[in-house]
């Protein structure tokens, strides 16, 4: 009996800390006028397709500039939504205190202590293989590999190791002179 108790509390609270986090995952945040970046809980879910959305009471809310929004989300952090609710790219890169700005229908995103460049239109994504993502000028965009991200006051960029540019199909191309 001892043992059957034991089990059962263990497994409550296994269960309690499951539906904590769940609800946690699925909190974000977006700017509303006036009021600033405001939290909203279950503004995130999961659909049979797997995919993550903006729920639908809150889709009315989200910002939207021509074709995308905007949301944060501690799990999920920056990120980019159609205006059917859908989560196009997440952990994308910050940029004055919200999410990178999209140039030539792409934005940076970070995964696994690597960049790359979701692709919001119809070019494909360039996977996140670069260690410094800088955004594109025209078709061109300048990354480098073995550099390290330094800020001086309110300025990033990226110092030391191997620079070089590519497309926007992600081929290493010759930079052209700035």
């Amino acid at each position: 009996m001892l043992r059957y108790v034991t089990w059962t509390l263990f497994a409550l609270l296994v269960c309690s800390g499951v539906a904590q986090s769940s609800e946690r995952d699925l909190a974000c945040s977006f700017y509303e006028d006036s009021q600033g970046l405001v939290e909203h809980e279950r503004c995130l879910e999961y659909r049979k397709d797997k995919v993550l959305y903006v729920s639908p009471t809150l889709l009315r809310k989200l910002p939207f500039e021509k074709k995308y929004a905007t949301a944060y989300s501690e799990v999920h952090g920056w990120m980019y939504i159609n205006r059917k609710g859908r989560v196009l790219v997440e952990q994308v890169m910050r940029m004055d205190n919200g999410a990178d700005y999209i140039r030539q229908g792409f934005v940076r995103f970070e995964r696994d202590g690597k960049c790359g460049y979701a692709s919001l239109g119809k070019v494909s994504t360039i996977p996140a293989q670069f260690d410094g993502c800088y955004p594109f000028s025209g078709t061109t965009a300048r990354v480098c590999n073995g550099c390290q991200a330094v800020t001086e006051n309110e300025h990033s960029f990226y110092r030391g190791g191997t620079s070089f540019c590519i497309d926007t199909k992600g081929r290493q191309i010759a930079c052209k002179p700035t």
